[in-house]
């Protein structure tokens, strides 16, 4: 198995934009283009096959401003 097959796309379940691409186990961080917060544990890790638009969790966007 080489490296880069390690690689994968993580998506935002709200807006479906790419997070970032690498590999993890978990991870929490906010959305840049939505300001929610994705929590792989609570809402699973998505990727683009499995992406669905599921629309719950924090929203942050009045902290942007």
């Amino acid at each position: 198995m080489t490296l880069l097959s390690n690689i994968r796309d993580y998506y935002c379940p709200f807006c479906n934009a790419t997070l970032f691409r690498g590999h993890v186990n978990e991870f929490r961080m906010v959305c840049q283009e939505c300001n929610r917060l994705v929590d792989s544990v609570q809402h699973g890790e998505r990727t683009m096959e499995q992406s669905d638009g599921i629309n719950q969790g924090e929203d942050f966007s009045e902290l942007a401003e």
